[in-house]
């Protein structure tokens, strides 16, 4: 069982603001409490990292967000995550790690594959780096340490790795440290998820024509993306940046409560719905299912305040929306390889747009960085839901880095 004890420090006050911008600790066996040398120590999804020394200790100093999750990943050894507080930040702390099961994954989803990377290589760099122009330029260091596994009669495939990946992303001039916990593909669904963990390092060049293209196409990844959406929520400046925000109602034909009042609905929709502050569609939503749906879409553009909330107890700004939110970039166009996949002309095509849900109904917390809790909590599909590993950047990106 992982376990996770804060042991308090005795500081003098004046040293308690320094101590703020750090955290430290020891990682030990859960089994032994003997120290692990060596574990690595990260902000998920950011650029600031250390490994434990010869007694197990470590001290990540330089932080700057309030909320984050810290990552200890070690070879054999099950990550652990600690989501770190404004209240928990100047705590040590003594974490304890428990090896991975090694029987469960066969029992679940079968035994590992021997030529899984041949054979489903493709098909995971597809779905988890992406299809981008940018995904050609990236490359899997070390694909050996991937452990494919395929469910035949269910068309599952699941990919977990023995350490993390290291990828090199040229067309950003990054290198991403990912402890990939789990991706999975489902065949039938045509569904795809992962989770996992990341770490970023600048990549150098001797020529400066390379870094200053570097930056450009950081800058360019930046634009449109949910970091910089939620950055601009956070801001109040949805609408300087850039992105306007429309309702957005779905209703499938297939709906069991729908189906025995279909044509009514169909019929009354206009009723409803004031022709004057709504546009009503009916088509396939082919990327997703071939079942006809009729889609609602506000006519009026949604204020920022409208769909952010402040705490006054914990003093944080929150995520929130009914039904679905209609994402557009307005500043840049769907690039030219987007709109081949999606079966669209290259002369057509649109500014980006997306579609972003709350799957849990629940509030997302929204940070200054662009960092939102929990991920899991804000599903995107359409443009940001096709942005995939190749356009990720660390969160604490500035543009002009």
């Amino acid at each position: 069982m992982k376990v996770i004890l804060p042991v308090f420090l005795f500081l003098i006050f004046p040293l308690l603001a320094i101590s703020q911008n750090k955290v430290s600790g020891t990682v030990v066996n859960g089994s032994d409490g003997k120290p692990l040398p060596g574990a690595s120590i990260f902000i998920n999804n950011g650029s600031n990292g250390t490994v434990t020394d010869a007694e197990g200790k470590f001290a990540l100093a330089g932080i700057t967000s309030a909320n984050f999750e810290l990552v200890v990943s070690f070879v054999n050894y099950q990550t652990i995550v600690v989501k770190i507080t404004p209240e928990n930040i100047g705590k040590r702390f003594r974490i304890e790690m428990e090896p991975k099961p090694q029987e469960l994954q066969e029992v679940v989803i079968g035994p590992i594959l021997k030529d899984g990377w041949q054979v489903w290589g493709k098909t995971f760099t597809d779905y988890f780096i992406g299809t981008s122009k940018n995904a050609t330029q990236c490359v899997i260091k070390n694909p050996k340490v991937l452990r494919f596994r395929y469910d035949k009669k269910n068309q599952v495939l699941k990919v977990t790795a023995l350490d993390k990946m290291i990828i090199l992303n040229n067309a950003l001039g990054l290198q991403i440290d990912y402890q990939l916990e789990e991706f999975r593909y489902d065949g039938k669904a045509r569904m795809m998820s992962f989770y996992g963990y990341s770490s970023f390092k600048k990549m150098t060049s001797k020529r400066r024509k390379k870094q200053e293209e570097w930056i450009n196409k950081r800058r360019e990844a930046y634009n449109g993306s949910m970091m910089h959406f939620i950055r601009s929520v956070y801001e109040n400046k949805t609408e300087q940046e850039g992105f306007e925000l429309r309702q957005l109602i779905r209703l499938y034909k297939s709906d069991t409560l729908l189906r025995p009042y279909y044509d009514s609905i169909m019929a009354g929709l206009k009723t409803i719905f004031d022709p004057a502050l709504y546009s009503m569609q009916l088509m396939k939503d082919g990327q997703f299912s071939s079942d006809p749906i009729i889609y609602i879409l506000g006519k009026q553009p949604l204020s920022c305040d409208s769909i952010r909330t402040f705490d006054t107890t914990s003093k944080s700004w929150y995520l929130t929306f009914q039904n679905n939110l209609q994402l557009v970039y307005k500043k840049e166009l769907e690039t030219e390889e987007y709109a081949q996949q999606m079966g669209q002309k290259v002369t057509s095509r649109k500014y980006q747009t997306s579609i972003l849900q709350l799957p849990n109904q629940r509030a997302v917390l929204i940070e200054k960085n662009g960092l939102y809790f929990d991920p899991l909590d804000l599903f995107s599909e359409g443009y940001l839901g096709w942005e995939k590993m190749a356009e990720m950047l660390p969160n604490d990106y500035e543009p002009g880095d």
